[in-house]
């Protein structure tokens, strides 16, 4: 005798057969290579920071298929911890660091690879800082000096980079071509929503938080600025940590040429010798690990007779180059013993 399948049994066992031809087909073992941003950050601790803070790896994945598609999934937001330590760079371990994150072991994928495998990279400790607005507008002459709000602003910067500047530190507005076009001759001004920067530093800023980052600039100008042709060497001033002094030779280590634009008080001194001009060069930590060969000045400073540093427009006037590239050779430690 033939039996007849009972439609509701036939469609029942039609889905649990497409059910586990599902499962199964989501467990097949496969490949993918994911490119993706991983951020780095220093374990619970403000006080210090890690850089690069960002990098771009491609990392090669094995699982199932819905591991795979999770694992895309957690690349995308990684964050990776780094312990806080010493001032100075170490070699990251990414395959490891990625393959026991627990947002990448949950997703059940294995990393077979990553690339780039290890990254170079720098925990610092950051200092804080309360620093002076100093009311000073280089090039701009005033009928009085500015007056600035606020009078003080907190400073957060990498330790190494503290130690280069003065203790006293004092920071001053930074006004941009056109607000500088903005000022009228004669006419009181608020200038509202200045940037500031550190007074004599013409490096980078990338790691340097202020508090507030803007200030209020009330200002009278009483006339434009004037140009001097420096009638001596200008010495190029290499900033750097002083136990590297020595690893670091520079060529040529004065610039001949140099013509400067300043109010015409200061330029008097720099002509009658009182007030000396330097060209800043601020060589930062991991472009010294890097053995760079080259590297351009970060701009001119006048050195008034009580210490001050007032930034100056500057250039070469042969070349008409703002900011002269200066070649540099470092050495390793011990090779110039």
């Amino acid at each position: 005798m033939r039996h007849r399948t009972d439609p509701v049994t036939f469609a029942l066992i039609t889905a649990v057969t497409l059910l586990i031809w599902y499962w199964a087909a989501g467990e097949t073992r496969d490949r993918i290579d994911v490119r993706g941003s991983v951020r780095l950050q220093v374990v619970a601790d403000a006080s210090w920071q890690v850089r690069p803070e960002n990098l771009l790896v491609t990392a090669e994945f094995e699982g199932s298929r819905s591991s795979l598609r999770a694992a895309r999934t957690a690349l995308a937001g990684l964050v990776i911890d780094v312990p806080p330590g010493a001032n100075d760079a170490f070699a990251l371990d990414l395959v490891d660091e990625i393959a026991r994150h627990p947002d990448i072991r949950a997703t059940g994928a294995t990393v077979a690879a990553v690339d780039p495998p290890t990254a170079e990279v720098r925990v610092e400790r950051l200092v804080r800082r309360r620093a002076e607005v100093v009311p000073m507008l280089p090039g701009i002459e005033t009928t009085e000096p500015p007056e600035v709000r606020p009078p003080s602003v907190l400073v957060t910067l990498p330790e190494s980079l503290a130690n280069l500047l003065p203790e006293g530190l004092a920071v001053e507005p930074m006004l941009t071509d056109r607000r500088r076009a903005e000022l009228e001759p004669g006419r009181a001004q608020e200038l509202v929503g200045v940037p500031v920067r550190i007074s004599g530093y013409d490096g980078s800023l990338e790691d340097v938080r202020f508090e507030p980052p803007l200030v209020t600039v009330e200002v009278t100008v009483q006339s434009q600025t004037a140009v001097l042709d420096v009638p001596r060497p200008v010495r190029v001033n290499l900033l750097v940590a002083p136990e590297d002094e020595e690893l670091v030779r520079i060529d040529p280590p004065q610039l001949n040429g140099v013509r400067i634009e300043a109010s015409s008080d200061i330029l008097e001194q720099v002509a009658s010798g009182e007030a000396i001009v330097l060209a800043q060069l601020h060589l930062l930590s991991r472009e010294r690990e890097a053995r760079i060969r080259s590297k351009r000045i970060g701009g001119f400073v006048v050195v008034l007779p009580n210490g001050r540093l007032v930034p100056v427009q500057g250039r070469i006037l042969e070349t008409d180059e703002p900011r002269p590239e200066i070649s540099l050779e470092i050495l390793r430690r011990g090779e110039g013993d």
